[in-house]
């Protein structure tokens, strides 16, 4: 749950990126410009990146109480059955986020609050332990 001034901070970043076409837009780079990079890029190799951000920008819409359905994964089931995610992958998506909203223009409001909002995550993503499998 999200709370009325998160929702708030959002629903004004949603206004500041162009509103919801605006907001897939961004997605899209993102998850278009992660799906290239060196050192996080393998998540993404044959998947949809596309329909991903698709999903992750409903997820941001009803974060910001802008929709009332969202059809996704929650942030924990949507990361099940993938290769664990490490720190560094999380900061290097971080930097990734950061370095576009800034190419984009946005102001440092904006991109505090999707930073914010992306570092609330960041346990439920991330794997801190390495499981061995047997073999």
């Amino acid at each position: 749950m999200t709370s009325a001034s998160t929702q708030h901070r959002l629903s004004l970043l949603v206004d500041q990126v162009g509103g919801p076409a605006g907001l897939r837009e961004v997605l899209r780079d993102f998850y278009s410009e992660m799906n290239q990079d060196a050192m996080i890029g393998f998540f993404f190799r044959g998947k949809d990146t596309d329909a991903i951000a698709e999903k992750q920008s409903e997820f941001i819409l009803k974060a910001a109480g802008l929709v009332t359905i969202y059809t996704g994964k929650n942030p924990a089931s949507a990361h099940l059955g993938m290769p664990p995610i490490r720190m560094g992958q999380f900061n290097r998506r971080i930097q990734i986020l950061k370095d576009l909203l800034s190419k984009k223009g946005l102001p440092q409001d904006a991109i505090d609050t999707w930073i914010a909002f992306e570092e609330s995550f960041r346990n439920v993503v991330v794997t801190r332990t390495v499981q061995i499998l047997p073999p």
